[in-house]
Protein backbone atom coordinates (compact mmCIF):
# COMPACT_ATOMS: atom_id res chain seq x y z
CA UNK A 1 0.00 0.00 0.00
CA UNK A 2 1.86 3.19 -1.20
CA UNK A 3 1.54 6.01 1.32
CA UNK A 4 3.86 8.85 0.46
CA UNK A 5 3.38 11.97 0.82
CA UNK A 6 2.66 12.59 -2.68
CA UNK A 7 0.29 10.23 -3.05
CA UNK A 8 -1.80 11.15 0.26
CA UNK A 9 -3.66 14.00 -0.99
CA UNK A 10 -6.98 15.53 -0.57
CA UNK A 11 -9.03 14.52 -4.15
CA UNK A 12 -12.77 14.01 -5.49
CA UNK A 13 -15.06 11.27 -5.36
CA UNK A 14 -14.02 11.44 -9.16
CA UNK A 15 -10.80 10.84 -10.92
CA UNK A 16 -8.13 13.80 -11.27
CA UNK A 17 -5.06 15.05 -12.83
CA UNK A 18 -2.29 16.23 -10.67
CA UNK A 19 0.86 17.52 -12.11
CA UNK A 20 4.04 16.85 -9.75
CA UNK A 21 6.49 18.86 -11.76
CA UNK A 22 9.46 18.65 -9.01
CA UNK A 23 9.58 14.61 -10.13
CA UNK A 24 8.64 15.33 -14.17
CA UNK A 25 5.74 13.13 -13.35
CA UNK A 26 2.21 13.09 -14.10
CA UNK A 27 -0.15 11.44 -11.18
CA UNK A 28 -3.44 10.21 -11.95
CA UNK A 29 -5.63 9.79 -8.95
CA UNK A 30 -8.93 7.60 -8.89
CA UNK A 31 -10.74 8.81 -5.67
CA UNK A 32 -12.81 5.78 -5.47
CA UNK A 33 -13.36 3.20 -2.32
CA UNK A 34 -12.40 -0.54 -2.35
CA UNK A 35 -15.01 -2.33 -0.53
CA UNK A 36 -12.95 -4.31 1.09
CA UNK A 37 -9.12 -5.49 0.94
CA UNK A 38 -8.80 -6.47 -2.31
CA UNK A 39 -12.10 -6.43 -3.81
CA UNK A 40 -13.02 -3.76 -5.64
CA UNK A 41 -16.64 -1.89 -6.03
CA UNK A 42 -18.26 -1.24 -9.37
CA UNK A 43 -16.68 2.34 -9.72
CA UNK A 44 -12.98 1.09 -8.54
CA UNK A 45 -13.75 -1.91 -11.21
CA UNK A 46 -14.30 0.82 -13.70
CA UNK A 47 -11.58 2.83 -13.01
CA UNK A 48 -8.87 0.03 -13.24
CA UNK A 49 -10.61 -0.86 -17.22
CA UNK A 50 -9.53 2.62 -17.87
CA UNK A 51 -6.01 2.10 -16.58
CA UNK A 52 -5.83 -0.84 -18.33
CA UNK A 53 -6.87 0.37 -21.66
CA UNK A 54 -4.91 3.69 -21.25
CA UNK A 55 -1.81 1.90 -20.78
CA UNK A 56 -2.28 -0.08 -23.64
CA UNK A 57 -3.65 2.78 -26.12
CA UNK A 58 -0.74 4.77 -25.32
CA UNK A 59 2.10 1.88 -25.68
CA UNK A 60 0.41 1.31 -29.33
CA UNK A 61 0.66 4.49 -30.36
CA UNK A 62 3.87 5.54 -29.36
CA UNK A 63 4.99 2.93 -30.99
CA UNK A 64 3.14 3.27 -34.53
CA UNK A 65 3.16 7.07 -34.61
CA UNK A 66 4.85 11.08 -33.79
CA UNK A 67 2.03 11.52 -31.61
CA UNK A 68 3.53 13.15 -28.47
CA UNK A 69 2.08 10.81 -25.69
CA UNK A 70 3.04 10.54 -21.64
CA UNK A 71 4.89 7.65 -20.76
CA UNK A 72 3.53 5.10 -18.04
CA UNK A 73 5.76 4.80 -15.15
CA UNK A 74 3.55 2.34 -12.41
CA UNK A 75 -0.18 1.81 -10.60
CA UNK A 76 -1.66 0.93 -7.65
CA UNK A 77 -3.59 1.41 -4.18
CA UNK A 78 -2.59 4.01 -1.73
CA UNK A 79 -4.29 4.95 1.58
CA UNK A 80 -5.38 8.35 1.95
CA UNK A 81 -5.78 10.18 5.19
CA UNK A 82 -9.28 8.89 5.91
CA UNK A 83 -8.34 5.40 5.43
CA UNK A 84 -9.37 4.54 2.26
CA UNK A 85 -7.97 2.94 -0.08
CA UNK A 86 -7.77 4.63 -3.35
CA UNK A 87 -6.57 3.72 -7.14
CA UNK A 88 -3.41 5.90 -8.32
CA UNK A 89 -1.23 5.74 -12.13
CA UNK A 90 1.57 7.59 -12.45
CA UNK A 91 2.57 9.56 -15.64
CA UNK A 92 5.65 10.97 -17.11
CA UNK A 93 4.98 14.44 -16.93
CA UNK A 94 5.13 16.44 -20.12
CA UNK A 95 5.81 20.14 -19.68
CA UNK A 96 3.03 22.31 -21.89
CA UNK A 97 -0.38 24.29 -21.69
CA UNK A 98 -3.55 23.03 -21.22
CA UNK A 99 -5.50 23.96 -24.56
CA UNK A 100 -8.97 24.57 -22.88
CA UNK A 101 -7.37 27.57 -20.89
CA UNK A 102 -6.62 29.56 -24.19
CA UNK A 103 -8.72 28.09 -26.95
CA UNK A 104 -10.95 31.26 -26.47
CA UNK A 105 -7.83 33.54 -26.34
CA UNK A 106 -6.04 32.38 -29.51
CA UNK A 107 -6.16 33.80 -33.05
CA UNK A 108 -8.32 32.00 -35.89
CA UNK A 109 -4.98 31.35 -37.46
CA UNK A 110 -3.61 29.70 -34.54
CA UNK A 111 -6.47 27.50 -34.07
CA UNK A 112 -6.51 26.54 -37.50
CA UNK A 113 -2.71 25.38 -37.11
CA UNK A 114 -3.40 23.68 -33.92
CA UNK A 115 -6.27 21.58 -35.68
CA UNK A 116 -4.13 20.93 -38.62
CA UNK A 117 -1.95 19.54 -36.35
CA UNK A 118 -4.64 17.44 -34.62
CA UNK A 119 -6.16 15.99 -37.83
CA UNK A 120 -2.56 14.47 -38.58
CA UNK A 121 -2.54 12.89 -35.21
CA UNK A 122 -5.90 11.60 -36.36
CA UNK A 123 -4.64 10.31 -39.77
CA UNK A 124 -1.95 8.51 -38.05
CA UNK A 125 -4.35 6.56 -35.62
CA UNK A 126 -6.80 5.97 -38.87
CA UNK A 127 -3.46 3.83 -40.36
CA UNK A 128 -2.83 1.60 -37.05
CA UNK A 129 -2.98 -1.73 -37.23
CA UNK A 130 -6.77 -2.76 -36.45
CA UNK A 131 -6.45 -6.24 -35.27
CA UNK A 132 -7.88 -6.17 -31.51
CA UNK A 133 -5.94 -8.46 -29.32
CA UNK A 134 -9.02 -10.79 -28.19
CA UNK A 135 -10.97 -10.78 -31.92
CA UNK A 136 -13.49 -7.76 -31.38
CA UNK A 137 -14.09 -5.66 -34.42
CA UNK A 138 -15.38 -2.70 -32.08
CA UNK A 139 -14.17 -2.50 -28.45
CA UNK A 140 -11.57 -1.38 -26.55
CA UNK A 141 -7.84 -2.64 -24.92
CA UNK A 142 -9.21 -3.19 -21.67
CA UNK A 143 -9.64 -6.93 -20.15
CA UNK A 144 -13.42 -6.82 -20.73
CA UNK A 145 -12.82 -5.27 -24.28
CA UNK A 146 -16.21 -3.22 -23.79
CA UNK A 147 -16.01 0.40 -25.34
CA UNK A 148 -15.58 2.94 -22.23
CA UNK A 149 -16.45 6.33 -23.78
CA UNK A 150 -19.87 6.67 -21.73
CA UNK A 151 -21.39 9.91 -23.35
CA UNK A 152 -22.95 10.69 -20.03
CA UNK A 153 -26.67 11.27 -21.16
CA UNK A 154 -28.48 11.55 -17.96
CA UNK A 155 -31.61 11.06 -19.45
CA UNK A 156 -30.37 7.25 -20.40
CA UNK A 157 -28.51 6.96 -17.32
CA UNK A 158 -26.86 3.59 -17.33
CA UNK A 159 -28.17 2.24 -20.74
CA UNK A 160 -24.56 2.37 -22.17
CA UNK A 161 -23.15 0.35 -19.65
CA UNK A 162 -26.00 -2.33 -20.42
CA UNK A 163 -24.90 -2.14 -24.48
CA UNK A 164 -21.07 -1.38 -24.43
CA UNK A 165 -19.97 -4.68 -26.18
CA UNK A 166 -17.47 -5.52 -27.18
CA UNK A 167 -18.62 -5.92 -30.60
CA UNK A 168 -17.43 -8.89 -32.82
CA UNK A 169 -18.64 -7.40 -36.00
CA UNK A 170 -19.39 -3.92 -37.06
CA UNK A 171 -22.77 -4.85 -37.61
CA UNK A 172 -23.33 -5.64 -34.59
CA UNK A 173 -21.85 -2.40 -33.49
CA UNK A 174 -24.37 -0.24 -35.80
CA UNK A 175 -27.28 -1.97 -34.37
CA UNK A 176 -26.47 -0.67 -30.85
CA UNK A 177 -25.21 2.71 -31.97
CA UNK A 178 -28.41 4.67 -31.39
CA UNK A 179 -28.60 3.12 -27.96
CA UNK A 180 -25.04 3.84 -27.21
CA UNK A 181 -24.88 7.31 -28.38
CA UNK A 182 -28.63 8.93 -29.73
CA UNK A 183 -27.23 9.37 -33.45
CA UNK A 184 -28.42 7.17 -36.64
CA UNK A 185 -25.38 5.41 -38.00
CA UNK A 186 -24.41 6.23 -41.46
CA UNK A 187 -21.97 4.04 -41.87
CA UNK A 188 -22.18 0.53 -43.60
CA UNK A 189 -22.55 -2.68 -41.75
CA UNK A 190 -19.80 -4.11 -43.55
CA UNK A 191 -17.27 -1.13 -42.92
CA UNK A 192 -13.62 -1.29 -41.67
CA UNK A 193 -13.08 0.57 -37.97
CA UNK A 194 -9.97 2.40 -37.16
CA UNK A 195 -8.27 3.35 -33.66
CA UNK A 196 -9.06 6.43 -32.27
CA UNK A 197 -8.81 8.41 -29.35
CA UNK A 198 -12.95 8.93 -28.57
CA UNK A 199 -12.03 11.82 -25.94
CA UNK A 200 -11.52 14.82 -28.12
CA UNK A 201 -11.75 17.48 -25.86
CA UNK A 202 -9.37 20.64 -25.61
CA UNK A 203 -8.44 19.88 -22.03
CA UNK A 204 -6.58 16.39 -23.23
CA UNK A 205 -4.44 18.40 -25.73
CA UNK A 206 -1.07 20.62 -24.45
CA UNK A 207 0.60 22.79 -26.44
CA UNK A 208 3.88 24.92 -26.22
CA UNK A 209 3.93 28.36 -24.36
CA UNK A 210 3.20 30.21 -27.76
CA UNK A 211 0.61 27.88 -28.60
CA UNK A 212 2.26 26.59 -31.61
CA UNK A 213 3.12 23.21 -31.53
CA UNK A 214 0.97 20.61 -29.84
CA UNK A 215 3.15 18.58 -27.34
CA UNK A 216 0.92 16.44 -25.57
CA UNK A 217 -2.45 14.36 -26.23
CA UNK A 218 -3.47 13.11 -22.61
CA UNK A 219 -5.91 10.93 -21.46
CA UNK A 220 -6.10 7.55 -23.10
CA UNK A 221 -8.62 5.67 -21.25
CA UNK A 222 -11.68 5.46 -23.90
CA UNK A 223 -9.89 5.07 -26.78
CA UNK A 224 -10.64 2.03 -28.82
CA UNK A 225 -11.17 0.51 -32.37
CA UNK A 226 -14.50 1.80 -34.34
CA UNK A 227 -15.95 2.46 -37.85
CA UNK A 228 -17.27 6.33 -37.15
CA UNK A 229 -14.67 8.29 -35.00
CA UNK A 230 -16.19 11.45 -37.00
CA UNK A 231 -19.83 10.80 -36.29
CA UNK A 232 -19.24 10.03 -32.89
CA UNK A 233 -17.66 13.16 -32.46
CA UNK A 234 -19.92 15.45 -33.67
CA UNK A 235 -23.15 13.58 -32.75
CA UNK A 236 -21.77 11.82 -29.83
CA UNK A 237 -20.69 14.68 -28.35
CA UNK A 238 -21.87 16.76 -25.50
CA UNK A 239 -23.46 20.46 -26.35
CA UNK A 240 -20.35 22.13 -24.69
CA UNK A 241 -18.32 20.50 -27.02
CA UNK A 242 -20.94 21.09 -30.01
CA UNK A 243 -20.59 25.37 -28.67
CA UNK A 244 -16.82 24.77 -29.50
CA UNK A 245 -16.70 26.78 -32.62
CA UNK A 246 -13.71 26.06 -34.78
CA UNK A 247 -13.29 23.09 -32.56
CA UNK A 248 -15.85 21.39 -34.04
CA UNK A 249 -13.72 21.18 -37.68
CA UNK A 250 -11.64 18.68 -36.07
CA UNK A 251 -12.09 15.97 -38.30
CA UNK A 252 -13.00 17.63 -41.28
CA UNK A 253 -10.57 16.46 -44.42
Amino acid sequence: MYTSRVLALEISKYSCILTYKPCSLSICLGGFDYASPGVLDESSSWCALLSENAKAATALVSKYTSIPVPGFIRDGVYCGADGVSRYYSIWEYIDGVCLESIWNTLSREKKLHLLSQLRSFIMQLRNLPTVHPQGFAVGTFCSTGELLNDPGNPADKGNFWRNNGPFRTVEEYRDKVTVLYDYEPAFEPWGATVFDHMDWFTCNVLVDANADKVVGVLDWEKAGFIPDPRDNFLCGASLVVKLRNEWLSLFDD
